[in-house]
């Protein structure tokens, strides 16, 4: 059985393993149980503010859901700082790990080869821009479809996604993606958005 001594082996690296499964324990039961169960009741509120004939009443209930979508972003975003996906080589394996970060996890297909003769970098790059488009939209947006198909011999990635409950979409325009085409561009991945207010779509591949 190998040893701390041994060679090539550091003596923190099972501490390290230890600190990182428990940071994947801690994101999957926040992802998996918090939010899924504050998503339920802000939609058992939003059916509820309904009725509400005080206006009083319904201004508070309406607060209330504002409230949990803070809350739900806030975790959403701890979420993802502790679920700091695995550098991998394979762009299938690392869109599985992302998508299952996210609750309910969105549809995904995949047609043709898509790893086939994709250089890692490259494969990072891809990656790179999934994550920082979920960064973007799940503030006021719902991923519901990742598809990746091979053309030509490169894949293209299309993320599709929905407004969230109780969040006026399209209000934003177009600046809250700036971030992501500058990062697209200095990666050298065209990237398409298209944004109205019941759908937005992002697609994008390496030139």
């Amino acid at each position: 059985m190998a040893s701390p001594s041994e060679p090539g082996l550091s003596p923190d690296s099972g501490r390290d393993a230890d600190i990182l499964r428990e940071r994947d324990r801690i994101a999957a039961e926040l992802q998996n149980r918090v939010v899924q169960q504050l998503f339920a009741t802000g939609l058992h509120l939003q059916s509820v503010v309904t009725m509400a004939v005080d206006p009083l009443v319904h201004r508070r209930v309406e607060q209330a859901i504002d409230d949990l979508d803070r809350v739900i972003q806030i975790i959403r975003d701890a979420v993802f700082d502790l679920g700091a996906y695995p550098r991998t080589r394979e762009l299938r394996a690392g869109i599985l790990y992302l998508s299952e970060q996210l609750s309910p996890v969105p549809h995904i297909t995949f047609r043709g080869q898509v790893d086939d003769g994709l250089h890692p970098t490259t494969s990072a790059d891809l990656l790179d821009i999934l994550r920082d488009a979920l960064a973007v939209i799940r503030a006021r947006w719902f991923p519901v479809a990742i598809d990746v198909a091979a053309v030509d011999g490169a894949p293209v990635i299309i993320l599709r996604a929905v407004p969230l409950p109780a969040v006026m979409a399209g209000g934003e325009g177009d600046d809250e993606f700036s971030g992501l085409r500058a990062r697209a561009a200095q990666a050298g991945v065209r990237v398409e958005i298209e944004s109205r207010p019941d759908l937005v779509q992002v697609s994008w591949h390496a030139v």
